[in-house]
């Protein structure tokens, strides 16, 4: 599968800088570093463009609803 090209400004995909994954979960950044890299979270992987952390809301959406399911 080839992967297309990413920017933060894809009108089909809606992204998230670093500050509003923090606001979305009431959180630091360094929790977020922490659940990025304990694979047992499996905490969404940002996209890096430009030396900037991204998020796909997609993705923390999917992430969101999987915590729902493994309470």
């Amino acid at each position: 599968m080839q992967e297309r090209a990413v920017s933060p400004h894809d009108e089909t995909e809606r992204f998230l800088r670093g500050a509003k994954v923090q606001q979305r979960y009431d959180t630091s950044r360094f929790t977020i570093l922490r659940w990025m890299k304990d694979e047992a979270v499996r905490f969404p992987k940002p996209i890096i463009i430009n030396r900037q952390n991204f998020w796909r809301l997609s993705d923390l959406q999917d992430w969101d609803a999987k915590q729902v399911e493994n309470v």
